[in-house]
């Protein structure tokens, strides 16, 4: 990905990296060829400088796309565990177990004064300011189904799209019902964390994976808008990119900038939609490398195998939710507030006061209605 400093959207968890991905300039007939050419091609124009950045994009791009296609074709689906997993990449329900964790009682409570997260606003993170309605019924979302993409609507979208938001709804239910589960048993058996401390550790996962996939999807869109830009603008160029200032001329007058931007912005997202599946696997290895080990003081080599497999689902469920348009949203119960039971179910038991936040709520958008309540542990 770019870290052009004249970009829009920050993308400060690659200052980490020691140096840019090796560019391959190799035309691979299967994946992008066109894309390849229009890359190519700009290079004689104005908008060469970001040419490399646009053919590192596109060599992301199919490299996530070929390690899909390997790993779909030869890892046969053989434990229940794979299965499982299988079922919910797929889309289907769940047989949702109840009461999964040990009844015992929390050890005892941490030592820490807050929540220490990149979305720490408390404005954000009480959803009596979002004015979301209770659960999307199916047949409501069956309703509001169209035959095709609305822009800045997700209810546009086909129920039978396995992106549709109400699937990744039933995705993130599911990764709580069951990887979720899982992963709290890895935490307190294997790796000798008390109940308390492992529910901690599993909501900041998801937390930062929905952070770190926002700014990435952001990143990646501003990308796409600017090879699509210099083509149009440059029709006969050899594949170059174009700096910040230069995206538009300043001889197009105001209506034909605003068109400009505006198409390329809807058709961007709408290729970033159709193809979020492919980049899943390196946006999974980059979130493990940059903000997994340095950020939440885990060593992915180091985790047992319940565990990796709920960061790679917090991973894949958040970045399809940050590539929907507009994204969707969560966010968590702060400690200490009333708890709203439209939004909230009780972890272990029932009060007034929330003492920690166990999982987020689901939201169609900002201010849009609630896809799935989140979990909280009253005082």
């Amino acid at each position: 990905m770019s870290n052009q400093s004249n970009c829009n959207y920050s993308f400060q968890y690659q200052e980490t990296s020691k140096g840019l991905p090796i560019l391959n300039k190799y035309r691979d007939p299967k994946w992008g060829p066109n894309i390849y050419d229009m890359i190519e091609a700009s290079r004689i124009t104005k908008i060469r400088i970001v040419a490399d950045d646009a053919l590192r994009e596109l060599n992301s791009l199919q490299r996530s796309a070929q390690a899909y296609e390997e790993h779909s074709r030869a890892t046969p689906i053989g434990s229940p565990r794979d299965f499982k997993i299988s079922l919910m990449r797929n889309g289907d329900f769940f047989k949702r177990s109840k009461g999964r964790l040990s009844s015992q009682s929390f050890s005892g409570r941490i030592s820490k004064s807050s929540m220490d997260s990149p979305r720490s606003d408390s404005s954000f993170n009480r959803t009596n300011q979002l004015r979301p309605l209770v659960n999307i019924p199916k047949t409501h979302a069956r309703n509001e189904s169209g035959s095709g993409t609305v822009d800045g609507n997700p209810s546009g979208t086909k129920l039978s799209d396995m992106n549709h938001p109400t699937k990744i709804g039933e995705k993130f239910d599911g990764l709580y019902q069951e990887e979720w589960s899982d992963a709290v048993d890895a935490l307190t058996k294997q790796l000798g964390y008390n109940e308390e401390n492992s529910v901690y550790v599993l909501l900041r996962i998801v937390r930062y994976a929905y952070d770190f996939c926002k700014r990435l999807a952001e990143s990646q869109l501003h990308s796409l808008c600017g090879v699509m830009e210099s083509q149009i603008l440059n029709p006969q160029s050899n594949n170059k990119s174009i700096s910040q200032s230069e995206t538009v001329p300043p001889t197009l007058d105001h209506t034909r900038r605003r068109l400009l931007k505006t198409v390329s912005i809807k058709y961007s997202k709408d290729y970033r939609r159709a193809t979020a599946l492919a980049s899943i696997p390196e946006v999974i290895e980059i979130f493990k490398g940059e903000v997994l080990n340095s950020k939440l003081s885990l060593d992915p080599g180091q985790l047992p195998q319940p565990l990796i497999a709920y960061v790679d689902l917090c991973v894949e469920i958040t970045w399809l939710m940050c590539v929907q348009d507009p994204p969707m949203v969560i966010t968590w119960a702060v400690k200490g507030e009333t708890i709203n039971t439209d939004y909230y179910n009780f972890y272990k038991k029932k009060g007034i006061v929330v003492k920690e936040a166990v999982w987020p709520v689901l939201f169609l958008h900002h201010g849009g209605q609630m896809v799935c309540k989140g979990v909280v542990l009253p005082e």
